[in-house]
């Protein structure tokens, strides 16, 4: 955060790789069912400190690609890869996605699910979300 941070006051077009700890929903925290639901929850950054880990994710993308795209203002279209793995390092998980421009101009973005399966654990697709559009 530290680079993106100088980066971003020297006017350069940063963007780091994203990391992320996810974690179960609390069985008393209700999701929004609307944008601005009063009774979604709302928790603090010591609520969220507080949740037990059950998956991290970790970006894997090319750094030249990162800044190029989002020097352009696209840079949420870049090819990328997102890791996720359990608390002992294991992956167990991999959302793949090539660089596509989106559904604007006919190349709708694709992302290619893939889970650990088997005693080699190889890495076998089990799902596909595609750009609706």
């Amino acid at each position: 955060q530290l680079l993106e941070s100088l980066a971003s006051a020297a006017g350069l077009p940063y963007e780091a790789r994203n990391r992320y700890r996810l974690s179960p929903l609390p069985k008393d925290a209700a999701v929004a069912r609307a944008p601005g639901d009063p009774a979604r929850w709302q928790p603090t950054a010591d609520d969220l400190a507080g949740l037990p880990m059950a998956l991290y994710a970790k970006e894997e993308s090319a750094f030249l690609e990162r800044m190029l795209l989002t020097a352009c203002g696209c840079g949420n279209l870049r090819s990328i890869k997102l890791h996720f793995y359990d608390g002992e390092s294991n992956e167990l998980m991999r959302i793949e996605r090539p660089f596509r421009l989106g559904g604007c101009l006919c190349c709708p973005l694709v992302s290619e699910v893939l889970s650990r399966r088997g005693e080699a654990g190889e890495l076998v697709r089990i799902g596909r979300v595609r750009e609706n559009f």
